[in-house]
């Protein structure tokens, strides 16, 4: 289960997270901070943002969509 920064005990439990932990002041800092040099978007998608391309495959209004890869990856890709 994650915990309030958003990362789960796979990261809070390596030495390596720790460390950036106490550079950044914070977990969710330290998470953020990733994200922000890894994507253009700046930051990781929320789970709600997720949900919203969810919920859109599921709808009638990807109907016409076929065959095609929707890429959710703040930019990485480009």
């Amino acid at each position: 289960m994650p915990g309030r920064s958003g990362t789960s005990p796979i990261w809070t439990e390596m030495p390596f997270f720790r460390d950036m932990i106490a550079d950044y002041g914070s977990a969710a800092a330290d998470f953020a901070a990733p994200a922000g040099m890894a994507t253009p978007l700046g930051r990781y998608a929320k789970p709600e943002e997720i949900a919203g391309q969810i919920a859109f495959l599921l709808s009638r209004a990807s109907g016409p969509m076929t065959g095609a890869a929707m890429v959710v990856d703040g930019g990485y890709s480009l």
